[in-house]
């Protein structure tokens, strides 16, 4: 049963104690403080770790398990070099069924577990015309038009405010970083404003020029919670989204989830070097 009532929240906690319980082996040993998470075709990163435990999402008490081609929740902690990390291979969406507290419960699980920082991907539409797919863009800003928040409910002080400054969610620092290292590598990194719809539907064309009204660059079906409740935890965020397809009316071909999973090489490794530099440089 999704968790929908401010009361419903209260057994949140003991979800999260024994979360953290039954992470506690894989956990031992290690001292990750960075985590991802994957989103859509893009769970390819965690294949090249080292040193890996994998846990299914279905084991996990409280985690949402995603019923989606491309995701395939499961959390992954591993290597990349000497780096410690843990990555969550998937996600769970509101258009499965899910509210947006549960949606939270992963990133609040990552932070008891000593997570300080969180890089999350994600699949988008584009609306600017400026972007085609392919093109990646790193995240200054976001536009919920969901209208409803993670943070409803009872706050959890020991997480973060009653009250949080989302102003400077995404942190300016890693931005920096990821533009850096695109332009040392020959190649641009949008930044911009994503918008966050339910999905499953993809946007009807009058949606996608309301959003370009609005000041969005592009449209997509994730990042806006588990982004959110980091920033309420006090964790440094970085959201990178793969543009996979045209937003509807931008050109006149159909949209379908395949351009959503079907990726570029070139662009994948532009994915996989970009977060390997982040992770690198944030230890």
């Amino acid at each position: 049963m999704p968790i929908s009532q401010p009361e419903d929240l209260i057994s949140a906690g003991t979800l999260l104690e024994e979360a953290v319980a039954i992470l506690g082996e894989p956990v031992r040993g290690r001292n990750a403080r960075t985590a991802l998470i994957l989103g859509s075709g893009l769970g390819f990163f965690a294949d090249n770790l080292s040193d890996r435990v994998v846990l299914p999402y279905t084991e996990i008490p409280g985690f949402p398990v995603p019923r989606v081609s491309g995701h395939a929740g499961q959390l992954v902690f591993g290597r990349m070099g000497s780096t410690d990390l843990v990555v969550m291979q998937g996600r769970g969406h509101v258009y499965e069924g899910f509210s947006l507290q549960q949606l939270a419960h992963p990133v609040r699980v990552l932070k008891s577990l000593g997570i300080e920082r969180l890089l999350i991907t994600n699949a988008a539409g584009s609306v600017n015309k400026t972007y085609e797919p392919g093109d990646l863009m790193a995240l200054s800003d976001h536009i919920n038009m969901v209208m409803r928040n993670a943070l409803i409910g009872p706050n959890n002080d020991s997480m973060g405010t009653r009250f949080p400054d989302a102003a400077r969610l995404y942190s300016p620092t890693l931005l920096q970083k990821a533009q850096a290292f695109a332009q040392s590598e020959g190649w641009k990194l949008h930044e911009g404003t994503y918008m966050f719809l339910t999905g499953p539907c993809y946007e009807t064309p009058a949606e996608i020029r309301m959003a370009r009204s609005m000041g969005a660059d592009v449209v997509g079906m994730s990042t806006f919670p588990e982004a959110l409740v980091a920033g309420h935890a006090g964790m440094e965020v970085f959201a990178l989204s793969y543009v996979s397809n045209y937003g509807a009316g931008v050109k006149p071909e159909k949209i379908d989830h395949s351009q959503v999973t079907n990726m570029n090489p070139v662009t994948r490794t532009r994915i996989l070097r970009l977060l390997g530099h982040l992770v690198e440089s944030t230890e």
